[in-house]
Formats: structure tokens, C-alpha cells, sequence
């Protein structure tokens, strides 16, 4: 069984150190993962210019800016704390309703869906939306700290 409570790793989540990084420097280094990680999905475009290739660029556009944001510059030191894996059920099935949302969009507008501004502006309206409401998710799953000392105070 794995010891969540080791400190020899504390302050690192999947190998990469976050405990002393600045939320900034958090979101430059999440930015330029994703923008390399989009490569193959550019070129993938590129010479498949169809609906499919459309949609799993969208995919994954949001997939990794919602979850990398959360895991890796809101909420790095909450990742092994159990209250955290219970809020990421809704926020999965929240992720899964955007992407159900936006491919539906794209099914009934493909020549829309075909434009780069298009995809930009109801991706961005889709993101925004999502990220606030995975954001108040989480706070209502986070524990209050006075539900934490009420159990210290009685003993």
C-alpha cells in the first residue's frame, strides 16, 4: 500500500516539484505542456481537416487545461487527501456533459465547427464555464476547518 503521508516526496505530484513554484510560474509550465501537447493534434488537422479530427483536438484541449489547472496549480497539495478524489466524481461527470455539449454544437454547425475562430470562442465559452463551477464543486467537497477542531475541542 502506498504511504500517502511520506514527507521524502511531499510537495511533488507525478514526479515534477510544485510545493515552492508561484501559481504563475504553475500556469506558464501547465501552458507549454499543453501547447507541445497539442503538436500532434495541429499537424493531425492539418491533413486530416474532418470533424473527427476537430473533436478530439477539442478533447483534449479542454480535458488537459481543466484537470492540468486543477491538479497542478489550484489544488496540488489537496491530490492526496481523500475529500479531493469524491469532488473529482461530479467534476467528471461535469467535464463529460461540456464535451457532450460541444460535440453536439459541432455536429449541427460542422462548417462552423471547421473555423479556427469558431472552435477558439465556443471552446473558451465552454472552459470558462466549466472551470468555475469544477472550482465551486471542489469548495463545497472541501472540508471546513471547524468540522475538523469540533472532534479536538470535545476531548
Amino acid at each position: 500500500m502506498i504511504n500517502l503521508d511520506n514527507q521524502e516526496h511531499k510537495g511533488r505530484l507525478f514526479g515534477i516539484e510544485l510545493s515552492g513554484l508561484d501559481k504563475e510560474i504553475k500556469r506558464e509550465r501547465l501552458v507549454s505542456c499543453l501547447l507541445w501537447g497539442s503538436a500532434p493534434f495541429f499537424v493531425l488537422n492539418f491533413f486530416y481537416q474532418s470533424l473527427t479530427a476537430i473533436m478530439v483536438f477539442q478533447a483534449y484541449a479542454l480535458t488537459s487545461w481543466q484537470f492540468g489547472y486543477i491538479f497542478f496549480v489550484e489544488e496540488p497539495e489537496n491530490t492526496k487527501k481523500p475529500w479531493f478524489w469524491k469532488a473529482m466524481v461530479p467534476l467528471i461527470l461535469l467535464h463529460l456533459l461540456a464535451l457532450t455539449i460541444i460535440f453536439s454544437w459541432d455536429r449541427a454547425n460542422p462548417l462552423m465547427a471547421a473555423s479556427g475562430w469558431a472552435i477558439t470562442f465556443v471552446l473558451w465559452v465552454a472552459a470558462l464555464i466549466e472551470f468555475y463551477v469544477m472550482l465551486w464543486i471542489i469548495e463545497l467537497c472541501r472540508p471546513s476547518d471547524t468540522s475538523r477542531q469540533k472532534p479536538d475541542a470535545s476531548q
